[in-house]
């Protein structure tokens, strides 16, 4: 059984991701495409049944490998890339001892240093807003008219 399962993930994984008939590739393909993907990703940790727009967890992959980037004024400006325009602030000011782990703001010394990446419960508010949350943060995403993921809430919190 488990053989059989992890089969047709990877047949869904290998159709989702290669060149279609058409020669376009999977980005190019309808918005409502869903996918689980193995036990390697940033889902590794979730086990819900709402499922992530590809284009949604790959832009969420792309934050995440943002995250290590070594320069810090490289990374504030990806970081921008990911937000809504005057939605989100971004930080690089060390928070207080007490409060280090809770903030609205995106802070760049927490992200490098204590952000956890993996994927432990998922909110769908509507076809376009999803929630992400890890074991340290939440990420509101809503999807533009532009079909762009865009970041337009954050949290540091730790599931407690």
């Amino acid at each position: 059984m488990k053989a059989l399962l992890f089969f047709l993930i990877v047949m869904t994984y290998n159709s989702l991701f290669s060149k279609t008939n058409e020669g376009q590739s999977f980005e190019n393909s309808t918005r409502n495409e869903y996918i689980f993907l193995s036990n390697d990703s940033l889902l590794k940790h979730y086990h819900g049944d709402i499922k992530l727009p590809v284009k949604l967890l790959k832009t969420y992959s792309l934050f995440v490998q943002t995250i290590k980037t070594s320069n810090k004024s490289i990374m504030i400006e990806k970081i921008k890339e990911f937000c809504l325009p005057q939605s989100v602030s971004i930080t690089e000011a060390i928070r207080p001892k007490e409060k280090r782990e809770y903030g609205e703001d995106i802070n760049i010394e927490f992200l490098q240093k204590d952000f956890s990446s993996y994927i432990m419960n998922i909110r769908k508010d509507n076809d376009t807003c999803y929630l992400i949350r890890t074991a340290s943060t939440a990420l509101w995403f809503v999807e533009t008219a532009s079909m762009e993921w865009k970041i337009y809430k954050y949290l540091d919190k730790p599931i407690e």
